[in-house]
């Protein structure tokens, strides 16, 4: 540095003289000319010192930097130190044994030691560590602060061939001055799934569910009958939706533990299969494996539905008037009739369709109900029979003592035989007017009527699909397949009617021509 302001010195004192040959009223004025050039001479040299501390102090600051990034990579290569000359073959191995390069919040796997516990937990070259656990920042100091002290278990998170693979890895402990057996120091290694997992949207929103991408030979996934694209749904109990959640489940488990897996086959079969992990290749065994049983649905009782047959709609003065009546429906065999005005049903008050509706439901419970109605503007009552109550067997007539032979009568003269009376002729039964046919099957469930097959070369093919919502008729709406079965049977062959629907989700007016049966 002494060398360095000298010849600042040096370079500056020529400068100026050059500057002084060059400026005849520097020549004229030699004595001035000195003073300013010891004055310029000593600012200068002022300047440059201030700026060779500052570089200094910026020197010495990247230096500890360098320090700290080339410890912190040298700790997770096992040295623990600063970079060193390469250990004898009398030394120890490092303590996780992957050499990494920092990408972002990232660390890249660029070798890996053999035999260390980074070969063991499955991490290989190219992989890139991105979560430690459940954290994705810090993760250089993370592997070391558990490496270091022998801290708990913890999952490493890489993605490999642009998938995330769960690791689970737990550092082996401090080793005592006595020797242990190799099964205890086997058994205290991380236990290996060999799963490469994908978590993707589940079934329900906002959920997530885990995926099986790969299933590596010789581990406990293997064992367990896992195959690519089956659904890992829970370990040792703990369900794993997350990748989280199957790190945290799988951290605790060591080389030799068993290990429930469940899980769903791609054709929807749920298996639970018990297996021996093990963190060596060709290690792990099948215990047992078993599907798992669905609850069994409750059976609900059967309900017997019965169908009133009317089709209401709200008339003045809150009451509800008959506009159709389905055919052989218990209504129809009441003597209902389209215009009547329902005032009572099995004692209930109407003054609404769905005052009506909740009296109707009513109907399974009881054998015969009484309805009230207005016609013509009188008012009249009819019994709807539901049930027809059973026959009780009649009891055994006991004989009868035989009658005693009566005596023969006489003869009595035979009548003149009456003339013929002549049979008129039966009228001709009038032929039925033919019936409209519309070429659909629907099912309803009581509040919407939906299109389930339409019958090729019909009145309805190409104007309905099946899925569609009938929400109107010929300008009426229906709800009920009685609702619709009304509607059409008033309906002309060959006279076109609007039927209004909801296809997904847009409302849809089709005209269609019923044909006659």
């Amino acid at each position: 540095m002494r060398m360095l302001r000298c010849l600042v010195i040096v370079l500056c004192a020529a400068a100026l003289a050059r500057a002084a040959e060059r400026d005849p009223k520097a020549r004229a004025a030699p004595k001035r000319d000195a003073a300013v050039l010891i004055g310029d001479l000593g600012r200068m040299l002022e300047r440059m010192e201030g700026r060779i501390e500052d570089l200094e102090k910026k020197v010495a600051a990247l230096a500890k930097e360098n320090e700290a990034l080339a410890r912190e990579l040298a700790q997770l290569k096992g040295a623990g130190k600063a970079p060193a000359p390469a250990p004898a073959p009398s030394e120890k191995r490092p303590s996780f044994g992957a050499t990494v390069e920092a990408k972002g919040d990232q660390l890249a796997v660029i070798e890996v030691a053999e035999g260390s516990p980074a070969e063991q937990v499955g991490l290989k070259p190219g992989d890139v560590i991105v979560a430690v656990g459940a954290e994705r920042t810090g993760l250089a100091r993370r592997i070391r602060a558990a490496t270091e002290g022998g801290k708990k278990p913890f999952a490493l998170t890489v993605v490999r061939e642009g998938k995330e693979l769960t690791l689970a890895w737990a550092p082996e402990p401090p080793k005592a001055e006595e020797k242990k057996p190799r099964a205890d120091a086997e058994g205290a290694r991380a236990i290996r799934l060999g799963l490469l997992v994908e978590e993707v949207g589940g079934d329900a929103p906002n959920a997530t569910k885990l995926v099986i991408g790969e299933v590596e030979d010789g581990f406990a996934g293997k064992a367990a009958g896992i195959e690519t694209g089956d659904t890992l749904l829970g370990v040792n109990g703990k369900d794993v939706a997350t990748l989280a959640a199957l790190s945290e489940a799988v951290a605790p488990l060591r080389s030799g533990d068993e290990l429930m897996l469940v899980f769903r086959k791609k054709d929807g079969r749920a298996v639970t299969a018990t297996v021996q992990g093990s963190h060596r290749r060709n290690e792990a065994k099948l215990l047992k494996s078993a599907p798992v049983e669905a609850p069994k649905a409750e059976e609900k009782p059967k309900v017997e539905r019965m169908v009133l047959g009317l089709v209401c709609e709200p008339a003045e003065k809150n009451e509800v008037q008959v506009v159709a009546v389905l055919k052989g429906s218990l209504a129809d065999k009441a003597g209902i009739l389209p215009g009547d005005i329902v005032h009572e049903l099995g004692g209930a008050k109407i003054d609404s369709v769905d005052a009506l509706k909740a009296a109707a439901e009513a109907l399974p419970s009881k054998d015969s109900v009484t309805i009230v109605f207005t016609r013509d503007g009188k008012q009249e009552s009819r019994e709807i029979v539901i049930r027809k109550p059973e026959k009780k067997a009649e009891p055994e007539k006991k004989a009868e003592p035989e009658k005693k032979a009566e005596p023969e009568k006489k003869a009595e003269p035979e009548k003149k035989a009456e003339p013929e009376k002549k049979t008129e002729p039966e009228p001709e039964k009038k032929p039925e007017p033919p019936r409209p046919l519309l070429g659909i099957d629907v099912e309803g469930d009581g509040q919407t009527l939906k299109v389930v097959k339409v019958t090729p070369g019909g009145p309805a093919d190409g104007k309905l699909l099946a899925g569609d919502v009938i929400a109107a008729f010929a300008d009426k709406p229906v709800r009920t397949i009685a609702e619709l079965k009304a509607v059409v049977d008033g309906l002309v062959p060959g006279k076109e009617v609007a039927v209004k629907v909801f296809r997904e989700g847009k409302e849809v007016q089709v005209a269609i021509v019923p044909a006659a049966k």
